[in-house]
Parts: C-alpha cells; sequence; structure tokens
C-alpha cells in the first residue's frame, strides 16, 4: 500500500479515466492499486464521468439514491437547485429559508442550508430533502388559525 499520491499517478489516473478505464484495471496499471482507492482519488479531483459511459462512474452515481432504494421509498423528487445548498448564516435567515446545519456551531465556515422551501411559521424548519432526512414521521403543520400572532405596540416601528 503507497502512502501518496505522486503527479504522476494522478496524471495517468486522469488520462485512463476519460479514456473509459475500469477503476480496477486503472489500479492494475498504477500498481496494485485498489479500486476503491482509484474511485476514492477520482471522487477527490472531482472527475466527470468518461464520454464513453464508464460504468465505474454510473455505479457512484447510483450509490447516492441506493438508501432509500435499499428500505424501499421513492427516490426523491427534488430539483437539481434545490440540491445545492445556498449557505446562510443565522443573521441572513428569514422564516422560509430551510434551517438545516453544515459543520460544527461554533466553528468557521457555520452556515445553514438557506433553500427557500421551509416554511417556519407553519413548523415546517427544513426543506422537502432535508425533512426526509429529520423525520421519520413528518411532523404536522400548524394551521393558519393555530400560528402565533406577532403583536406590535402602537406607535412603535417594527424591525425589519
Amino acid at each position: 500500500m503507497r502512502a501518496e499520491w505522486t503527479e504522476d499517478d494522478v496524471a495517468l489516473l486522469k488520462k485512463l479515466w476519460a479514456q473509459g478505464a475500469t477503476a480496477e484495471a486503472i489500479g492494475r496499471q498504477l500498481g496494485g492499486i485498489s479500486r476503491s482507492a482509484v474511485l476514492g482519488k477520482v471522487f477527490r479531483l472531482r472527475l466527470p464521468a468518461a464520454p464513453n459511459g464508464n460504468k465505474a462512474a454510473a455505479a457512484a452515481a447510483k450509490k447516492a439514491t441506493a438508501p432509500a432504494r435499499r428500505r424501499g421509498l421513492p427516490e426523491p423528487a427534488h430539483h437539481e437547485a434545490a440540491a445545492e445548498p445556498r449557505p446562510k448564516s443565522l443573521f441572513d435567515l428569514t422564516n422560509h429559508c430551510c434551517r438545516w446545519p453544515y459543520r460544527r456551531p461554533g466553528g468557521e465556515k457555520y452556515f445553514f442550508c438557506g433553500v427557500p422551501e421551509a416554511d417556519l411559521e407553519a413548523g415546517i424548519p427544513y426543506c422537502p430533502r432535508h425533512m426526509e432526512r429529520a423525520y421519520l414521521i413528518p411532523p404536522p403543520r400548524i394551521p393558519q388559525a393555530l400560528r402565533p400572532r406577532v403583536l406590535t405596540m402602537p406607535g412603535k416601528a417594527r424591525a425589519a
């Protein structure tokens, strides 16, 4: 087992991957590197799927929805744009921003999902994608009549 990837190894990996070679074949050509190590490096380098239909890349794409399929759940039906986090700080959140946290609280680069698909007033703090992860049973929606009202003092301006 080797400790590091050399520049020559990475260059050969990129070339062979672009040609559509399998991860196993690339590993053998690089001197006995495991298929998993090759796929991990491909992932870290963010290499696109090979133009001629690399089976390893297709398998990696299917793996993203595998947990839902194993449980017999339908695959999530959300737009690609919703999958991208729109990082927002605590001060940027509104009642319609997803509050799913990323990173450790108090740490550097701590932010929230921020997708504008939540409805905090109705008791829905996350976007549909994060609701699936957060709850086995979705929380009940709060009817409009039971939602708390925001009262303001007469003559006082409300902060925006």
